[in-house]
């Protein structure tokens, strides 16, 4: 069984439109989708006739992500544009495709930071994925306890719910507060790390 199958129903019931349905009817989202969602994306912030222009653009690690450039302060009609266009192409069926990707196995993602830790030697052996959860934790509240500002609810980008996320007063005047750091000495700043966060199973 296709350990994203429930998954998959989800989000063809949600689908904006049946080119999102057709694309998971067969369980997957193959490379090739993909790039069209994207540009269908593009397409439809471009003919919307705003301001912003909307590009994809690639991470270290393979992975895509939206980026946009404007002059001046964008307005809220072409805020709304962009996100329409977004959820419209790729919404529920964009996370699929990268989780798909990265943990083929839909296993827990903590568990899977800390065995690519282990295994390259960034950890000490028995580091688990509660260890890593706890190290994240105690590093959040350091960072609340430092840095004013307030929690707010974010929705996510496909839709399916919301989280909380701390949000700074002044983001772009943060005091200096070191990495966190990892059992044997390691920081989360550090490439093979952030590899590990980003990429677990490479």
């Amino acid at each position: 069984m296709n350990p994203y199958a429930d998954r998959i129903q989800d989000a063809r019931d949600r689908a904006p439109n049946e080119f999102i349905r057709q694309i998971l009817e067969d369980g997957l989202v193959t490379e090739a989708e993909y790039a069209d969602m994207r540009q269908r994306v593009v397409d439809c912030v471009r003919d919307s006739g705003s301001s912003i222009v909307t590009y994809y653009e690639q991470d270290e690690y393979g992975r895509w992500s939206l980026a946009q450039e404007y002059w001046g302060e964008p307005s809220a009609v072409d805020l709304q544009i962009s996100g329409d266009c977004s959820h419209e192409w790729t919404g529920v069926a964009e996370s699929l495709y990268w989780d798909m990707r990265s943990n083929p196995n839909n296993e827990d993602w903590d568990d899977l930071v800390a065995q690519c830790l282990v295994r390259h030697g960034l950890v000490p052996k028995g580091f688990t994925g509660e260890d890593y959860v706890q190290l994240q934790d105690e590093y959040s509240a350091l960072f609340m306890e430092l840095v004013p500002g307030s929690w707010e609810e974010i929705v996510s980008p496909d839709g399916t719910g919301t989280h909380y996320s701390f949000i700074p007063d002044d983001p772009f005047n943060l005091p200096e507060i070191p990495p966190m750091a990892l059992p044997g000495g390691h920081n989360m700043e550090e490439p093979e790390v952030r590899a590990c966060v980003s990429v677990p199973l490479r």
